[in-house]
C-alpha cells in the first residue's frame, strides 16, 4: 500500500527542473519496488531501494525527508527477507528524524511509525507493537479520518497486535469494523484484500506529498 510522503524540498538554486525530476523518479521507483516485491522478486527490490536511498542522500543529505522516505521503504524489503532486526534499526532511525523533522502526526511520521510496528511484530515483541499501532491509530484518526485508507490499514494490523496479547474480543471487533469499512471502498481498493487475511499486516510506501 502507498501512502503520501513529505513531498519536494524548497531548493532555493536551480528550483524549477533539478527539483521536480527526483519526485517524479521516486514515484516511479515506489511502484517498480511494489511490483517486485508483489512479484516475489525481493531480491531485486532490495537492489533497486538501496540505489534509490543511496541517491536521495547524496542529493539531499542524509537526514532530509526525501532521503528518510526511501529508507522507510527500504526497510519493507528487509522484513520481507527475513531481516526484521535490520528493518527495525532503520525505521526506528527514521522515525526519530521524521518527528523531528515534520512533527509526531505528520502523514510520513505515521506511515513510519506503523511499518516500525510491524518490525516489532514480526521480531515477536507484539506488546510494543500494540503500543506503536495504537499511538499511531490515535494520530491518523485526527489527521484524517475514520475511514480513510491509512486510518483501516493500522486498524488492521492493530487488530492483529491485539490477537497476538491475548486481547481477542477486541481483536475480532476492531477487525470486523475495520473489514466492514474497507469493504465499502469497494473490491478494487488494494486495501479491502489485506483486510480478508489475518495474517498479512499492511506494509506501507511512502510517496511525496506537498508539506
Amino acid at each position: 500500500m502507498r501512502f503520501p510522503g513529505p513531498g519536494r524540498p524548497r531548493c532555493p538554486r536551480d528550483a524549477g527542473r533539478a527539483d521536480r525530476r527526483p519526485v517524479v523518479l521516486r514515484e516511479q521507483a515506489t511502484t517498480q519496488l511494489q511490483h517486485l516485491r508483489h512479484r516475489g522478486n525481493v531480491e531485486e527490490a532490495l537492489r533497486l531501494g538501496t540505489e534509490i536511498c543511496h541517491r536521495y542522500e547524496e542529493t539531499y543529505g542524509k537526514h532530509h525527508p526525501h532521503a528518510l522516505s526511501p529508507a522507510v521503504n527500504l526497510a519493507i524489503t528487509y522484513r520481507l527477507l527475513g531481516n526484521a532486526a535490520a528493518a527495525q534499526y532503520t525505521d526506528a532511525v527514521a522515525l526519530a528524524q521524521l518527528t523531528e523533522g515534520l512533527g509526531a502526526t505528520h502523514p510520513s511520521t505515521l506511515v513510519c511509525r506503523t511499518n516500525l510496528a510491524s518490525d516489532h511484530y514480526a521480531l515477536g515483541d507484539a506488546a510494543d507493537a500494540l503500543r506503536l499501532d495504537t499511538e499511531t491509530l490515535r494520530g491518523f484518526r485526527e489527521v484524517f479520518d475514520t475511514d480513510h485508507p491509512s486510518t483501516l490499514a493500522c486498524a488492521a494490523n492493530l487488530a492483529m497486535d491485539l490477537r497476538a496479547v491475548g486481547r481477542v474480543e477486541e481483536a475480532e471487533a476492531l477487525h470486523g469494523d475495520t473489514h466492514n469499512r474497507l469493504l465499502r471502498m469497494g473490491s478494487g481498493h488494494p486495501a479491502v484484500a489485506q483486510a480478508f487475511d489475518w495474517d498479512h499486516r499492511a506494509d506501507c510506501d511512502i510517496d511525496p506529498m506537498p508539506l
